[in-house]
């Protein structure tokens, strides 16, 4: 079986999330952070299999991912019930989505929500929510460097490959 583009898109994004899963959990421990969960996620989530439109696709969840992250922060801040403000930033979030074009990321805008207000019991609700938001904003920051270092790699190879500069002589 020929290995095709698709195949290649596929083993490329295996790749990118193993090195940040790995440079993240190396970091982790390098600085004593305790707690690097919420950053994979997140980065996890930016990245994206799809080398075609993958930096406006990284840069449009990175955004919708902030929007929903302090989103997320006030209705914790301004609504008592945990339950009741995810509910409303949920609402909130997809309504910002729509309006600043960025739906096709609303999903993992989502997903941050629940990770910037979910807390466990006893623990301080605004260190956790602004701790998240930094694990969130980390993460993306971390899927948008895998992809400029993969993607512009790769663009360039492509370049060089086919001027005929790096072709066979």
């Amino acid at each position: 079986m020929p290995i095709t583009s698709h195949h290649k898109n596929i083993a490329l994004y295996m790749v990118k999330c193993v090195v940040g899963f790995v440079a993240i959990m190396g970091v982790g421990a390098a600085f004593s952070i305790p707690d690097v969960t919420w950053v994979v996620i997140s980065m996890l989530l930016v990245l994206s299999p799809d080398s075609k439109e993958v930096i406006p696709l990284t840069t449009t969840r990175i955004k919708a991912n902030l929007v929903a992250s302090f989103i997320s922060v006030a209705c914790v801040f301004l609504v008592p019930n945990v339950t009741l403000a995810i509910c409303i930033a949920i609402i909130i979030t997809i309504l910002a989505c729509e309006l600043l074009n960025l739906m096709s990321a609303s999903r993992p805008a989502l997903a941050a929500i629940v990770i910037v207000s979910l807390h466990p019991a006893g623990v301080h609700l605004w260190s956790t929510a602004l701790e998240r938001v930094a694990a969130v904003a980390a993460g993306c920051i971390m899927g948008l460097l895998l992809t400029f270092i993969f993607h512009r790699q790769l663009h360039f190879r492509q370049r060089i490959l086919g001027s005929g500069l790096g072709g066979d002589a």
